[in-house]
């Protein structure tokens, strides 16, 4: 019994929700497994494949969606940064529009092909 103890607290969540959910199956039907497998190889499998379960959900989740949506919110908390620092005062409207084309470079164009922005502003703009 020290043995299960020590597997299930060395499982991350994904595994104890797999060993937790196989071993309710098991013990809901024990006379399916009981000649075949014991608990503690149920516990065993279903935690290995609750971790696994786990790490592929969140791989995918995570850089798929996720990294996509930090991409956007760190962009608008860069830009909103520039504007919070432009009304304290902090830097002149002009740096203010340097740093506001040099996000939007950087954000709008491929990684390869962003490059900081030489100009103040962006053609046809005129500083006020």
């Amino acid at each position: 019994m020290t043995g299960i103890l020590e597997f299930i607290r060395s499982l991350g969540f994904g595994g104890l929700l797999g060993a937790g959910i196989t071993g309710l199956i098991y013990s809901l039907s024990p006379t399916v497994f009981a000649s075949v497998v014991t608990f503690q190889q149920i516990l065993i499998v279903g935690g290995l494949l609750g971790a696994g379960l786990h790490g592929f959900i969140d791989r995918t989740i995570g850089q798929s969606i996720l990294g996509r949506i930090g991409k956007q919110i760190s962009f608008y908390s860069r830009i909103g940064q520039v504007l919070l620092m432009r009304k304290a005062g902090l830097i002149s409207k002009k740096h203010a529009n340097e740093l506001t084309v040099t996000v939007i470079d950087q954000h709008v164009l491929p990684p390869s092909e962003s490059k900081p922005s030489q100009k103040a502003l962006p053609p046809g703009r005129k500083d006020v």
